[in-house]
Formats: structure tokens, C-alpha cells, sequence
């Protein structure tokens, strides 16, 4: 939709398009977008309270982004028969 900005979590709610990414994968996404998850802590931030960000927290965050940019790499690869360099280091 333009000019509409979706979170993953968002993208996710429409069944057909789970069958992109692996289980493991969703599960973190739900996780980190859960009401005690990492992005509410930080995006929902009041001066007076402190957060606590577990290191599981910031393992499951790479995770995701390793696991995003790897599907990124092999859409380029499937649909332009290119992927980046550095990407398919990972």
C-alpha cells in the first residue's frame, strides 16, 4: 500500500505470506513485536522507567536481521540473477 508503512509482524498476519520465511524465523518476529518485546521497551520508552535488554534479546534482534538479509540476498539472486558480495559472507 502506498504510503503506508507495515512492520513485519504486520506482514505476517496475512497467511499466505508466512510461506516466505521459516518457522524459526516468524517466531522471533512475533517475539520481538510481542507487548514485552524488545521493540515496545525501546519504542515505547518513558523518561522515568528503565529497560532491561537481555542479551537473548539482542541475540534473537541478529538473528532476524541475518535471517532477513540472507532471504533479500536469494530474492535478488532468484529474480535478477545477482546477489551482494558481502551479503552471501553471512
Amino acid at each position: 500500500e502506498q504510503g503506508t508503512y507495515r512492520t513485519l509482524n504486520s506482514i505476517l498476519d496475512i497467511e499466505e505470506n508466512t510461506k516466505y520465511f521459516d518457522k524459526d524465523l516468524i517466531n522471533l518476529i512475533q517475539e520481538y513485536y510481542r507487548n514485552d518485546g524488545l521493540r515496545n521497551k525501546m519504542l515505547h520508552f518513558k523518561g522515568d522507567d528503565s529497560i532491561e535488554i537481555t542479551t537473548i534479546d539482542l541475540l534473537a534482534t541478529k538473528v532476524i536481521v541475518i535471517k532477513l538479509i540472507k532471504l533479500y540476498n536469494i530474492t535478488l539472486n532468484q529474480f535478477y540473477n545477482t546477489n551482494l558480495h558481502e551479503i552471501s559472507l553471512l
